[in-house]
């Protein structure tokens, strides 16, 4: 099973990782009831869509940055002025 409060490593269904740490305790997972093991594979489930939406948004991040500093230099080359785009700019 996965990790708990982020607290052990392993994936799910991996044969070694049948226990995880919550709140400084360890347990086993074919020891905790049936209610608590689908707890733990929806907490599990919504740690790595975190995960997932936060390298998306840092991707994302990225790529508006880049257009950003593209339409700068779009506009300066058309127009022959300097242009501020440093309040658009958006930090990781």
């Amino acid at each position: 099973m996965p990790p708990a409060s982020g607290e052990a490593g392993g994936r799910p269904g991996d044969a070694m990782n049948r226990r995880f740490t919550f709140e400084g305790r360890d347990y086993d997972v074919d020891t905790i009831s049936p209610e608590a093991r689908a707890l733990l594979q929806a907490l599990s489930f919504v740690q790595e869509r975190l995960q997932e939406l936060t390298s998306q948004q840092a991707l994302l991040t990225r790529a508006r940055n880049g257009y950003i500093l593209d339409l700068k230099t779009e506009i300066e080359a058309r127009e022959g002025a300097k242009v501020d785009v440093s309040a658009l700019l958006v930090s990781e």
